[in-house]
């Protein structure tokens, strides 16, 4: 995936963070392959549709808060957007696992999926 800093979305960068961790599940297991800062909200539907109202914010510069949570927004002068550090991991596993159990793809055969497809898929 090539990415344009200032046409990037949210959604984009949340997939290939899911991605990336489903990967290393199917060579590490589940021990190893989720990101420890986003195992806290792996189940929090309250986080969950807190991402997913922000899939479509473009632009690297928009994302601290939705990719890195509060804390760092604001640390570095973002505005808060209401999301713990770790969202964007938990939020990138719970889309991509479902689109995975939907579509009986690996993460390895998902990689060339348009975001879209897999966001999709993984909200119907």
């Amino acid at each position: 995936m090539i990415w344009d800093p200032a046409t990037v979305t949210v959604g984009e960068q949340i997939v290939s963070e899911g991605l990336a961790d489903a990967f290393a599940r199917q060579l590490y297991g589940d021990e190893l392959g989720y990101a420890r800062v986003g195992v806290p909200h792996l189940h929090d539907d309250a986080v969950f549709a807190k991402v997913v109202s922000g899939l479509e914010i473009t632009g690297m510069q928009n994302f601290t808060a939705w990719v890195h949570g509060d804390e760092t927004a604001a640390r570095y002068g973002g505005t808060p957007v209401g999301l713990p550090t770790g969202a964007v991991y938990a939020v990138g596993n719970r889309l991509v696992d479902a689109y995975l159990a939907a579509t009986g793809r690996t993460a390895a055969e998902a990689l060339l999926v348009d975001r879209r497809d897999v966001i999709d898929t993984a909200l119907t």
